[in-house]
């Protein structure tokens, strides 16, 4: 009798346990046929690349390399970074529709999230940065010294330009553009560039005056006591001989680097205008004579 009650209740369990078994794997499973709470649905994630770089994925787990997959619904973030003098050009993703992104040039980051609602391909394009020439001209004498004459995109290259002695910055231009007569820029390199640089020699006039007059220079600095003016260029100078009751200077002779611009034996006064084009260092030589009165009392 006992033995029959336990062999009842063995087979009871053994039903109920085939039961639940059967139960859960018909409902409550991972794969159940019939799932009653609904089974989790999951999705891709496919990595395509082109140049050097990386693609790193957040929320999604690893299915082998460039192979991810997340629920669906997951918030996935996606981090770019592109290699050393590369930058990110392209970002592509395929999936429950299709988006592009064309980041600003010269990004070597970028992150952004999407919602995982389908199978999606991620391809993303990393371009080499390109590299910009600076092209130097020099006319004349003097140093253009630049921190490079190459470099990536979007870099600066410095600038310091000393003209040499006797000499001045007369322009600088770059691509065409007058910057002025600058000794030190920067230039941003977005592009191949050109920088001009024109120096030009001084020329200097030295004025020698014997006797007494008024010399006044024009298109000359005065510095040191020579005149300078930008070679080729012309000077005026010019000669105003004083006059009074008693006596009266007047021009006998004008000699430029030994040459006679002038002479006159005239006794009386003369006011002189000279154009000279200057060039090299030059004198000029000014030659006065007086002629003195008496007043006689009568």
């Amino acid at each position: 009798m006992y033995d029959r009650t336990a062999r009842r209740i063995i087979a009871i369990a053994t039903v109920v346990c085939i039961t639940v078994m059967v139960v859960y794997y018909l409902f409550f499973s991972k794969y159940a046929i019939f799932p009653l709470m609904g089974r989790p649905v999951h999705h891709y994630i496919r990595i395509e690349k082109e140049g050097l770089g990386d693609v790193l994925l957040r929320n999604v787990k690893s299915v082998k390399p460039y192979l991810f997959k997340a629920e669906n619904g997951t918030e996935v973030s996606v981090v770019l970074r592109a290699k050393p003098y590369w930058e990110i050009k392209r970002v592509e993703l395929r999936g429950a529709d299709t988006r592009v992104i064309e980041p600003p040039i010269n990004t070597t980051m970028y992150s952004f999230n999407f919602t995982l609602l389908a199978n999606t391909t991620i391809h993303v394009v990393f371009a080499r940065i390109p590299e910009f020439e600076l092209e130097v001209i020099v006319d004349g004498e003097g140093s253009v010294d630049v921190s490079s004459t190459r470099v990536l995109r979007g870099r600066t290259i410095e600038v310091s330009i000393e003209p040499a002695e006797g000499w001045f910055i007369e322009s600088v231009r770059l691509d065409g553009e007058d910057l002025g007569a600058v000794d030190r820029l920067s230039v941003g390199m977005w592009s191949n560039r050109v920088l001009e640089v024109k120096f030009h020699r001084w020329a200097y006039l030295n004025i020698t005056v014997v006797g007494n007059a008024t010399v006044e220079v024009e298109g000359a600095e005065l510095v040191d006591g020579l005149y300078r003016a930008p070679e080729g260029s012309n000077v005026t100078v010019s000669i105003k001989c004083p006059s009074s009751l008693r006596e009266d200077w007047f021009i006998r002779r004008v000699l430029l680097d030994g040459v006679i611009l002038f002479e006159s034996n005239r006794s009386r006064p003369i006011e002189k205008k000279l154009v000279l084009n200057v060039s090299g260092c030059m004198n000029l030589s000014i030659e006065l004579d007086k002629v003195e009165y008496v007043v006689l009392k009568l």
